[in-house]
């Protein structure tokens, strides 16, 4: 008998009803309604900043539905949101009326209106607008020429205007009076709502920064009704990216959390169950033991071994730690991506990456979606992996993709992103069959991209470094608007940290700067230079590698690009098929920016900031540019080049005198 315990078939029977017997009520709570259920807590407010802000410990799943101007940011113990790239201080919120009370983040910041006032107040393609009730503006005159030092003239005349001194004879003038319709400013102008209750007597310096830093109201416009109706229930409110989702205990539902039936099955039933099974399983047993000759001629079928599974959260501690309880929402089972693939059939699969596979797919609710499933060999692959989801996770902006979800099941590392269907830029750039990109197209792209970039930098949660910015890595939704792509190889560095070192180098030959290539030092003006580059592909359609190849400069695209901007025909590089269809102020400005992008030394090339201020207006100079990296003062004849890298195909792809080690990424395109 004691041998009879011992075989597997009655280890199995025991481990059964351990299991069977186990409380039923072990449930948790929806992960999604968990995380939904905190409010944004920054410094000693009562705010409740929920629906539709998200940010910090909120997933974007609980934002609303214009995600990008809805994300907050705990600075300081001072909770502060980013509208159209304007940061403000948030100083109250109202749930019952939806009413945002903010104020300018640069006025306070600095205690003074000398700042880069050259931004003006915009709520243009968001769910925010102005509460006018018990408003007025302030208009402030920065920059005024030294033609006309003043703003004031017979429409504003100078008892309406004051000033505040910024040091040496820069002076800023600031106005209430309403503008007239006909008057004609000789300096920029920002114009910034104040409260009423501020309006008197802003006739000294400490009275108008008191002023602006007392705020403005705005209301947000989105459906809060719907949210109520929610929270009624028990829920929590959320958006999935392209509709409203009630989060509730057990589940998402579109509008409320339904009622449970209030009956529940007798509990001798979870008693009597278990032990009817388990008593059959054991009779089974003994009697297919004892039929047998022997003992040790019985052997327990395989398929029957128990081997337990690691729970969901266990696998995601042990990928990403402390950040595993905010990711947990968007975890995917493999089942649903197979149905949504047809088993990752060849005819889904749309493109192949370094690392791995990429799928198109539709979920159950008809969205499309793009699913890169990277290699299991891969080890490189899997640390981008993990990089990839803790970097883009945090990430919402229209310039950059949208991450859905993840799987982490069955040794598969699996990314889920929304579908953008126009593929990569690469691809209208530079593929022997490609459609052709108007300049309208090629503008609107480079604004897309340094917006993107900007976001990266300056106005995201995190400070990201991209790394890896090329047009195989920039995708084009049906409306040709651009997505940044790819952060496997990204790196988060402090939002008060300048640089940052490796002695890995990882990237693309070709878009790298000097000082990365060669040293591992890396900066937000790393993917100023790669931008610089892709500026350049965009407008001459060829690549900066050096290959003898029809879309492919013999020297490098930044030599042949500078030689044109010293001979001054730089309207020589413009890519063919553009033809006539296009502005030369705007080609010629683009240009000049690129130069300034790729510029050998770090330091002078210009911040993202500071491009996007240019693509934005012609009224800012542009400083001239200096030599650009890699540049070749003799030229590299065709042939020559040619059968060189006949010889040594490799020579093209590696960096000489470089200190670190070198990880070249590659991708197909998609």
């Amino acid at each position: 008998m004691k041998q009879l315990l011992l075989e597997p078939c009655f280890i199995f029977i025991l481990l059964v009803i351990s299991i069977t017997n186990t409380p039923t009520c072990l449930c948790e709570d929806d992960a999604r309604y968990a995380n939904c259920r905190n409010a944004i807590s920054c410094g000693n407010n009562n705010f409740n900043l929920k629906y539709p802000f998200w940010g910090e410990d909120r997933g974007s799943i609980c934002g609303g539905p214009n995600y990008e101007s809805e994300e907050l940011t705990c600075e300081g113990q001072v909770p502060k949101i980013t509208i159209n790239f304007i940061r403000y201080r948030v100083l109250g919120w109202e749930n019952t009326s939806q009413i945002l009370k903010v104020a300018r983040d640069d006025y306070w910041d600095n205690n003074t209106v000398c700042v880069n006032g050259d931004r003006n107040i915009t709520f243009d393609n968001t769910q925010f607008q102005y509460d006018y009730d018990g408003l007025v503006n302030v208009t402030l005159f920065y920059d005024c020429p030294a033609s006309s030092p003043t703003p004031t003239n017979s429409l504003l005349p100078p008892s309406s205007v004051f000033s505040f001194s910024c040091g040496g004879a820069s002076v800023v003038y600031y106005t209430v009076q309403p503008l007239p319709s006909s008057y004609e400013a000789p300096c920029k102008i920002v114009v910034i709502p104040i409260f009423q209750t501020n309006n008197d007597s802003l006739d000294t310096p400490d009275r108008i920064i008191e002023a602006l830093q007392g705020g403005f109201q705005i209301e947000w416009t989105g459906n809060y009704e719907e949210c109520e109706k929610c929270t009624g229930s028990g829920g929590e409110c959320g958006f999935d990216g392209n509709n409203f989702q009630c989060f509730c205990k057990d589940g998402p539902y579109s509008a409320s959390c339904k009622e449970k039936s209030k009956v529940q099955l007798p509990t001798m039933i979870f008693i009597i169950v278990p032990t009817i099974i388990s008593v059959a399983l054991f009779f089974f047993c003994y009697y297919m033991v004892k039929r047998k000759s022997s003992l040790d001629h019985f052997r327990f079928p395989k398929y029957w071994v128990f081997t337990p599974k690691k729970s969901i959260k266990s696998v995601l501690k042990e990928n990403f730690g402390n950040e595993s309880a905010t990711l947990e929402p968007l975890q995917f089972n493999l089942s649903i991506l197979k149905a949504a693939t047809n088993n990752f059939s060849d005819e889904n699969r749309i493109g192949k990456g370094g690392f791995g596979e990429v799928y198109k797919g539709i979920l159950h609710d008809g969205r499309q979606i793009a699913i890169k499933k990277l290699s299991k060999s891969s080890m490189q692959g899997s640390n981008e992996f993990k990089n990839e989801v803790l970097v883009i996770a945090k990430l919402q902006h229209r310039n950059l993709v949208t991450l859905i979800g993840f799987c982490l099941e069955e040794q598969n590392k699996i990314l889920i992103y929304k579908y953008v269907p126009n593929k990569s830029l690469d691809y209208f750039l530079f593929d022997s069959q490609r459609p052709k990109l108007s300049w309208f197209q090629r503008y609107n792209i480079i604004g897309g991209i340094a917006q993107g970039i900007l976001y990266l930098h300056e106005f995201s949660t995190l400070k990201v470094i991209h790394r890896d910015l090329k047009p195989s890595n920039v995708l084009l939704d049906e409306n040709m608007v651009p997505k940044i792509s790819d952060f496997g190889l990204a790196r988060i560095i402090e939002i008060n940290q300048d640089q940052g070192g490796t002695n890995r180098i990882v990237g693309t030959f070709g878009y790298m700067p000097p000082e990365y290539a060669m040293f591992g030092q890396f900066s937000d003006k790393l993917d100023v230079f790669s931008f610089g580059v892709m500026i350049l592909e965009i407008i001459t359609g060829k690549k900066n590698l050096s290959s003898y190849e029809p879309h492919r400069v013999a020297d490098g695209l930044l030599s042949y690009v500078w030689r044109q901007w010293r001979e001054e025909t730089l309207l020589g590089v413009l890519d063919s098929s553009i033809k006539d269809n296009y502005s030369e102020i705007e080609v010629i400005r683009c240009i000049h920016i690129g130069l300034l992008c790729v510029q050998q030394n770090p330091d002078v090339r210009p911040t993202m900031a500071t491009i996007v201020s240019y693509l934005s207006s012609y009224l800012i100079d542009l400083p001239t540019p200096q030599e650009p990296a890699f540049f070749l003062h003799e030229r590299i004849h065709p042939i020559s080049l040619a059968q060189e890298s006949g010889c040594n195909q490799s020579a093209n792809r590696s960096i000489p005198f470089s200190v670190n080690k070198m990880s070249i990424s590659d991708f197909i395109p998609r």
